[in-house]
């Protein structure tokens, strides 16, 4: 659908300091559901103005769970299908494009597929790759106030990181206990590791700067 490619002062007076800003920045909001399924944060999510699900397989129970909820609470659902490869496609991006305009979007849940049902075709970094650039591309016609995920692994993740890296008011509601699926398929309850997961390099963001000014 949307392309794989990687993505791409005043002078100070004396009693200003020049702090360098350590390497790896989170700026994510995060937040715990009051429950540790995986449903009841799936659910709040869709409650954003417009949820883009970008997944392999539509027919899993998060997939239809996720389709749902969005049409309860009648929000937007734009389906983006990877499942045959991670290329740009100028008129499915067209076609969102005018969606997020005539339903004038402000937040943006992305949801799809774990990199439990994506390993042996795509990595992690692949798909950080594809969402950054595809949210890129939308931001730029269609700027977002602020971004939401699940904070799972696959997709979830890769929205949260392209979030962060354009800047965008980025929130992670995570299921209570912090849990997350790894490649595995092993459900793992540790807030450290998950928070871990959403840490970039500066060179990878296009908004923070390596120093401040104080």
């Amino acid at each position: 659908e949307y392309s794989d490619s990687k993505s791409k002062g005043e002078v100070l007076e004396s009693q200003e300091k020049v702090v360098s800003l350590p390497k790896m920045q989170t700026g994510i909001d995060f937040q715990e559901h009051s429950k540790s399924d995986y449903p009841s944060r799936t659910i709040k999510n869709a409650r954003a103005d417009a949820t883009i699900a970008i997944t392999m397989d539509f027919e899993t129970p998060v997939e239809k769970l996720t389709k749902r909820s969005v049409k309860e609470q009648n929000k937007l659902y734009i389906p983006v299908n990877i499942n045959v490869s991670l290329i740009d496609d100028p008129q499915e991006i067209d076609e969102i494009v005018t969606s997020l305009n005539h339903y004038r979007v402000k937040s943006l849940n992305i949801a799809g597929n774990g990199i439990y049902t994506t390993k042996g075709k795509y990595t992690q970094e692949q798909l950080d790759d594809y969402v950054y650039n595809l949210i890129k591309i939308l931001h730029a016609q269609h700027p977002f106030e602020s971004i939401r995920t699940g904070g799972q692994t696959g997709i979830d993740e890769a929205g949260a990181k392209a979030g962060l890296r354009l800047g965008i008011p980025t929130t992670v509601l995570a299921p209570k206990g912090w849990i997350f699926r790894d490649i595995n398929s092993k459900d793992i309850s540790n807030e450290e590791q998950f928070k871990e997961r959403f840490k970039i390099d500066n060179e990878e963001n296009d908004n923070i700067p390596d120093c401040v000014v104080i």
